[in-house]
């Protein structure tokens, strides 16, 4: 198992822990540590939301929400990004560091999402990786590194996030209410969130967890935390010892949102027709399968005609033909291009996979 894979273990074996703690442990109060606050060297490294008046401290109710992205689906985009970091060294004072992101971007109208994961760990170029996922034009496209993949979307994008920061963060109880602010141009009620679960973890000597949440709207603008110890549960190895922190925000709220298919995304060139009533078209890398309607013969025959006339020529050498089953092969500039053929009599639908190699 390498390191990134190690990492997403660790992290959803963290969750479940952390999940399970929060349905446990005991209200504040009953003696658990209370969440450290934030010092004034740490408030100046980061953006200071604009404070406004009319809510005082201590007038609101404490907060209590299941689901970080709760309240997205209301907007029509934004861009959400949430990403856990651990910065620290390991027992013989050697630096480590890794991180993990996660950002989605939504637009409502014209209805497409993109989500993008990437983890990066020090020392280790191996284990640095991403994986991407555009939903558009009723295609999802899949992009993994160098090979993209995409198929047919039967139902539009939606505004819940692919991975909820919830499996992560857990509920938020029992914050204390600071006041009103402006964070990412969005009105928004400030809490210090109770770290006192995740203290009892005995992971770490000292904790602190803040969040604004949209006023009004109800969705959380902004999340973080920020933990030191040992033993993280997350990231670093169990010797280890540094700084963990969380940091979920949601940006560009109904703000143009630029989601576009990615360019030359495998599958079959212009010079490799497909039948004009190809459906469920799928490809990954130089591959490409659809179905159609047609008849088994037709297909052959629309693959004996077209290809000819794109500039190939067919290759008889290794066909293969077989009741409701046919290959095809065709060359062109040190190209070849294999066409398989499948009629199932169950559906009455021809398959149509289309393999390329060659430059």
């Amino acid at each position: 198992m390498n390191k990134t894979t190690h990492i997403l273990v660790i992290l959803l074996v963290g969750a479940l822990a952390l999940i399970a703690c929060q349905a446990s442990a005991p209200p504040s109060g009953g003696g658990a540590p209370a969440p450290t606050q934030p010092s004034s060297s740490e408030s100046d490294s980061e953006p200071t939301p604009t404070q406004s008046s009319g809510i005082s401290a201590g007038s609101e109710e404490p907060l209590e929400l299941s689901d970080v992205s709760e309240g997205l689906s209301s907007l029509d985009s934004y861009r959400a990004t949430f990403t856990m970091s651990f910065d620290g060294k390991d027992a013989e004072g050697q630096p480590e560091q890794s991180a993990w992101s996660f950002v989605e971007e939504y637009s409502k109208n014209p209805p497409a999402k993109r989500t993008r994961f990437t983890t990066s760990e020090t020392g280790d170029a191996s284990a640095v990786g991403s994986f991407e996922t555009i939903e558009v034009d009723g295609k999802t496209y899949s992009i993994f590194g160098d090979v993209c993949a995409s198929a047919g979307a039967e139902e539009a994008p939606t505004a819940d996030t692919t991975f909820s920061p919830s499996n992560v963060i857990g509920d938020i109880e029992s914050s204390q209410f600071v006041g009103a602010e402006t964070v990412n141009g969005v009105s928004a009620k400030h809490y210090v969130v109770d770290s006192s679960d995740i203290l009892a973890l005995g992971a770490y000597t000292q904790a602190k967890a803040e969040t604004w949440v949209a006023d009004p709207g109800g969705f959380v603008v902004k999340y973080t935390f920020e933990a030191t110890g040992k033993g993280t549960l997350l990231f670093g190895t169990s010797d280890a010892e540094g700084t963990l922190r969380w940091d979920y925000e949601v940006t560009s709220v109904n703000q143009p949102v630029d989601i576009t298919a990615p360019e030359n995304c495998g599958g079959a060139p212009p010079d490799v027709p497909l039948m004009p009533d190809a459906t469920d078209t799928s490809s990954f890398g130089e591959l490409t399968s659809y179905t159609s309607a047609s008849a088994f013969a037709d297909v052959v025959a629309f693959y004996k005609e077209q290809m000819p006339a794109n500039g190939w020529a067919e290759d008889t050498s290794g066909a293969f033909t077989a009741e409701n089953f046919t290959t095809l092969t065709f060359t062109q500039d040190g190209r070849t291009a294999s066409i398989s053929i499948t009629f199932d009599t169950s559906t009455n639908r021809t398959t149509v996979l289309i393999s390329l190699s060659g430059e």
